[in-house]
């Protein structure tokens, strides 16, 4: 991805996610994890539950290793995406209670930090 959509996807989007994921968070992760300081972050895998099985990855680091074409529509054509992204994270917090099984995985073990949240599909409706 490129340097002015990364820096378009932290500035603006990154904390409006911040903001919908914080509160449901476990309690061992703080500001500084989700804020993705990577000398000290923490990884979280949510595995399985009902938005699929598996182990899905969304970034919370600066650093994003996200899908680069999404961020780019998203940045691109922030209207019905943000819409797209917002319902889907509801749709995630709403579940998130469901998951039974939580890994706290250290960064060098998976290269980068993640939470575990499903690939959207940014198509619009």
């Amino acid at each position: 991805m490129d340097a002015k959509t990364a820096h378009i996807f932290n500035e603006t989007y990154f904390p409006k996610i911040k903001q919908l994921i914080r509160n449901k968070l476990p309690a061992e992760i703080t500001a500084d994890d989700l804020d993705g300081k990577a000398h000290q972050a923490k990884a979280v895998y949510l595995h399985g539950g009902p938005l699929g099985a598996g182990k899905y990855e969304f970034p919370i680091a600066l650093t994003i290793f996200w899908n680069p074409h999404t961020v780019k529509e998203l940045v691109k054509h922030p209207g019905n995406k943000m819409r797209r992204f917002e319902r889907h994270i509801a749709k995630f917090l709403k579940n998130i209670e469901t998951y039974t099984e939580v890994d706290f995985a250290s960064s060098s073990q998976h290269g980068h930090e993640t939470l575990g949240i499903p690939g959207p599909d940014f198509e619009d409706e």
